[in-house]
């Protein structure tokens, strides 16, 4: 188990009350079903959810993206301060979201993009890591040319859903998508230039599709498809939280960040440098007899079945071993400031 996950032992249990992220809300003349029919086409999206106490919970979605990678929003599971807020993250391959612990995967290892925040002005980037093979899902292709303004884009997640007239309706935690184009992307100064937009049209508007629709509570990490069915981004937000015309819906850009994607991917066999972070997250777990290394810190490097003496020195042996400096990367999109990748 990660580090993260450690921590929120130590410090961050308290903080974990759940806000959806942001299934798909459409036209108010429209059938429910026909969105479910289409979103169900995108089986690369998926639900995600935390674990709080050894409950499991629904949280938002995700898309898999390898067969041992998903990604996700970093607000799902981080603060701002890149803390996380949930003790684990799991995901679910079902079309409609079940809290069965027998049918979800608890991911082990959670990476966030550096300095992403908790917010619309992103970046707002993370992915889950899985040991055993993802199966029975193809994962998402990502794009990797250069998007263009009025193309189309198909819209994922297993959030509420709703119309301009019902509002928001209680959550029934299915796979939906919508169809809708881009609209315009982040100008560099009110929003980052890795910033994707697509408005929700209403009829009798040129944008208008019938399978047209928004972005809602529980659609953070959803995919956007374009139509080829390539992975282009990861919705995070609204303009604001309704169903209504002319409202939008917000991503992050991910052929921005494929470089640091495809780094993570490519890494995973690095020995990462541990830091006071870690030393932390062992304390916390001293003298634990969990045996189950999902829920005790991962820990137990020295395998007794208790976290101890034995484990402190290898600990120590470790954190000798693996100081080394950090490979760093900077958004595609963006000229910003050098950004640690772990």
């Amino acid at each position: 188990m990660n580090r993260e996950r450690v921590l929120i032992y130590a410090v961050l249990l308290a903080l974990a009350a759940a806000q959806d992220g942001f299934a798909i809300a459409r036209h108010s003349d429209s059938r429910d079903e026909d969105y479910i029919t289409f979103g169900n086409h995108f089986t690369s999206t998926v639900a995600a959810g935390y674990i709080n106490q050894n409950a499991f919970h629904f949280r938002a979605s995700a898309v898999v993206i390898d067969n041992h990678w998903v990604l996700c929003s970093a607000h799902q599971y981080f603060d701002s301060s890149g803390l996380p807020l949930y003790s684990g993250a799991f995901i679910s391959l079902d079309s409609s979201f079940i809290a069965n612990p027998a049918r979800l995967l608890i991911a082990d290892r959670w990476y966030r993009y550096p300095d992403s925040t908790a917010d619309a002005y992103g970046p707002d980037i993370a992915l889950l890591y899985f040991e055993t093979p993802i199966a029975g899902v193809t994962p998402a292709v990502r794009f990797r040319g250069i998007l263009k303004p009025g193309s189309s884009v198909s819209i994922t997640g297993y959030g509420r859903t709703g119309t301009p007239q019902t509002g928001y309706l209680p959550p029934d935690y299915q796979r939906r998508g919508c169809q809708n184009r881009i609209d315009r992307f982040g100008d560099g100064i009110t929003f980052p230039e890795y910033t994707l937009f697509s408005d929700f049209a209403p009829p009798q508007t040129p944008e208008y599709d019938p399978l047209g629709g928004i972005a809602a509570p529980g659609d953070s990490g959803g995919g956007w498809y374009n139509q080829d069915g390539l992975l282009i981004g990861v919705s995070i937000e609204v303009g604001t939280l309704a169903p209504v015309y002319d409202n939008f819906t917000i991503a992050q850009n991910i052929t921005c960040f494929n470089d640091w994607i495809d780094a993570a991917m490519a890494d995973m066999n690095r020995t990462r440098p541990l830091d006071l972070l870690d030393f932390a997250g062992l304390s916390a777990c001293w003298m634990s007899t969990t045996g189950d290394a999902r829920f005790n810190g991962g820990w137990d490097l020295v395998p007794d079945g208790r976290i101890n003496l034995l484990d402190l020195l290898a600990f120590t042996n470790r954190w000798l071993d693996s100081q080394s400096d950090s490979t760093r990367f900077v958004s595609a999109c963006s000229s910003g400031q050098s950004r640690t990748a772990w």
